[in-house]
């Protein structure tokens, strides 16, 4: 209702316009007629005041019986009375045309009013347009479907609306827009007649400046529903809290199971390690196997054990470094000491070419961890008779450790796998004849630990059945 009475108004005034120019024309002949009568009035009544006055009422003392003298003061008063003629005419005119020229302007204003009014009507979005004050002077039908229960919406304060406040609403876009001259948006929410929350509503101030884009005489609001965007954020931002809690219980139940699988594991290894110890000679050799091989299976359950815990503490960044200035070459050497027997066990051959002295200061124990994961994932890869060959770079800021093996190399696809928690490549049943034992943890975890230390670990592979190489890089301090 409120937008067809100010639409009613704008067409009249329009329409009243028209004639505008014509209606000028006939008042500017009006004028200058009225202008011409009454300079010959004036001459009529300074006649007769000259001829009753001055010269005793003799009628032959008339502007046709003037002597020299009189004739040129009636001439000069006639002169004057014309110029002041088309001096008026002049003036009046420029005035006329001056106010032709703003209601022109006018007529304009109105009808861009009331294009405005036309295209805000067809917006799905609420439009609210605002003098100075903030005050509403027109708003589409969207935003008064919106604000339905509200009795009144024009003449209000823009934050009586929106916030049903008495006061500016604070980080109020029109005053940033006024003062500062910032366009900014701001989230308002709507309530129904019982003031409760019904949708929420993004609100962005835009300027509407005068003709000449001097300055700002008024504000439109471009209101968009972000109800359902709104609603869905709150959707996220609830299942992400259900996930933390479960990624933190997850966390708990792993950290409580794995410490509390240590004890039972280290009697198992504990006690067949005895066995095979003391009572090798006295026990049956196919029950020794079984020893034996349930002795070497809580080995890895024990290794898998301490690298899930080992995880657990990287994620909740429990994993403290204990580093301290020791030979890198020593640690390889012990890592190859330890293992060398499953390379043997696989016919493969280990070789290393390292300096005498890489010092570095890093914690040895997880390096050392480290260490044997990249070699025991070369052993396992790499078919038997194949070669592990270890060699070390030594730059003037970092010490680069390779692995190259003759493996059977990794894809691209695999390589994305790697490094990752549980990033297991399965080759379960692809006659590779290698190892497919393990959980793919070790991997990511030595990643992680290198990190710690302010490193990085590469990985060069040309693809199936062409080795791999992986590289260590650890910089000096």
């Amino acid at each position: 209702m409120n937008r067809n009475k100010s639409k009613d108004i704008g067409v009249d005034k329009a329409l009243n316009s028209i004639n505008l120019k014509r209606e000028t024309e006939i008042l500017l002949k009006k004028l200058k007629l009225a202008l011409l009568f009454s300079i010959l009035i004036i001459l009529l009544i300074y006649t007769l005041i000259d001829v009753y006055l001055l010269h005793g009422g003799d009628l032959s003392k008339t502007i046709f019986t003037l002597n020299f003298h009189e004739f040129w003061t009636y001439l000069i008063i006639l002169i004057f009375f014309v110029f002041i003629y088309f001096f008026g005419s002049v003036i009046v005119k420029k005035q006329v045309i001056l106010d032709l020229a703003i209601k022109e302007s006018e007529e304009k204003y109105l009808r861009l009013i009331i294009g405005a009014y036309d295209l805000f009507s067809g917006i799905q979005d609420g439009i609210v347009v605002l003098d100075n004050e903030f005050n509403i002077i027109h708003v589409n039908p969207t935003i008064e479907k919106w604000y339905s229960h509200k009795k009144q919406l024009i003449g209000k304060k823009c934050y009586e609306i929106y916030e049903n406040r008495d006061e500016i609403c604070e980080n109020c876009p029109n005053l940033s827009l006024i003062e500062d001259k910032v366009i900014k948006s701001k989230i308002h929410v709507t309530y129904d007649k019982n003031n409760n929350e019904n949708s929420w509503l993004e609100v962005f101030s835009f300027p509407l400046f005068n003709q000449d884009n001097s300055s700002i005489i008024g504000i439109i609001n471009y209101c968009k529903n972000i109800t359902e965007k709104i609603k869905a954020e709150q959707i996220i931002l609830e299942e992400n809290k259900k996930l933390q809690e479960l990624n933190q219980f997850r966390k708990n139940l792993i950290t409580r199971v794995s410490h509390e699988l240590k004890t039972p594991l280290n009697s198992i290894q504990s006690t067949t390690q005895h066995l095979l110890s003391n009572y090798k000679n006295k026990i049956d050799p196919q029950i020794l196997r079984f020893i034996a091989t349930i002795h070497q299976g809580g080995l890895r359950l024990t290794t898998l054990v301490e690298n899930i815990l080992d995880a657990s503490m990287i994620e909740s960044g429990k994993l403290i470094l204990n580093k301290e200035d020791v030979n890198l070459s020593e640690i390889v050497q012990k890592c190859i000491d330890e293992i060398i027997f499953l390379a043997i066990k696989r016919n493969l051959t280990l070789k290393s070419d390292l300096p005498e002295i890489l010092m570095l200061e890093i914690d040895p124990i997880r390096i050392e961890q480290v260490i044997i994961n990249l070699l025991s994932n070369a052993i396992k890869n790499t078919p038997p008779e194949g070669k592990i060959h270890i060699t070390a770079n030594d730059s003037n800021n970092h010490i680069d450790l390779k692995i190259k093996d003759t493996g059977i190399g990794l894809t691209k696809e695999e390589i994305g796998k790697l490094f990752t928690p549980f990033g297991k490549i399965e080759r379960y049943g692809k006659n590779l004849n290698v190892d497919i034992e393990g959980t793919g943890i070790g991997l990511y975890l030595s990643k992680e630990i290198v990190e710690l230390h302010g490193g990085k670990i590469f990985l060069e592979s040309q693809g199936r059945n062409f080795g791999s190489t992986f590289i260590l890089r650890l910089f000096k301090t």
